[in-house]
């Protein structure tokens, strides 16, 4: 019954260290938002976000922009805003024209650009508009893979050292205490 009962404590300790690691190495669920350009182009003043701020592979980047006239800051919230994603040096085959979408407010315009390799990207955007005309710019971002998440993989280790240390102090030991004490035993004739 001894054996049961340190075998039960063994699980109930392996349990609650490994839902402290897994708790505690859980990523941080917000996601910021990198500005990527502040200034004015042709006749509009934009500011262009990028998030998260560092994208990873296989995973959209969503572009916010937000157009105003450069002359008098009045909302721009006729325009189409058209966006070429490329990567820097590499001719991609199979890059489309992405449209950005109006929001709210409605000067601001969305569009996930898909990337699916590290390095760096360009996407050419490009702004029509009846009262503001072209204009055409360039943003530039790095697709980094992310880092390994490395108090998961120690904890793991350290869960599996535990672990087998438990299993040897609570299951192993007592097995050995039994022969030692057998050996112990004087041999009946």
């Amino acid at each position: 019954m001894l054996q049961k009962d340190k075998l039960n404590h063994f699980w109930i300790i392996l349990v609650i260290i490994s839902l402290s690691l897994v708790i505690w190495s859980r990523p941080a669920q917000a996601e910021d938002n990198a500005t990527l350009l502040n200034q004015v182009v042709g006749n509009y003043k934009v500011i262009a976000q990028a998030t998260p701020s560092q994208p990873a592979p296989d995973k959209p980047v969503h572009l916010s922009l937000t157009l105003t006239k450069a002359n008098g800051g009045a909302a721009i919230t006729d325009a189409t805003v058209s966006l070429t994603p490329n990567m820097t040096g590499m001719a991609m085959s199979g890059m489309t024209l992405v449209q950005a979408i109006a929001g709210q407010p409605s000067n601001v315009y969305s569009a996930d650009i898909p990337v699916s390799m590290e390095g760096a990207w360009l996407v050419h955007v490009m702004l029509q508009s009846p009262g503001a005309g072209t204009a055409n710019f360039d943003l530039s971002f790095t697709v980094v893979k992310p880092a390994p998440p490395w108090p998961l993989l120690v904890g793991l280790v350290i869960v599996v050292t535990l672990a087998a240390g438990l299993a040897w102090f609570f299951l192993l030991r007592n097995k050995a205490d039994d022969d030692e004490e057998e050996s112990n035993q004087p041999i009946k004739p």
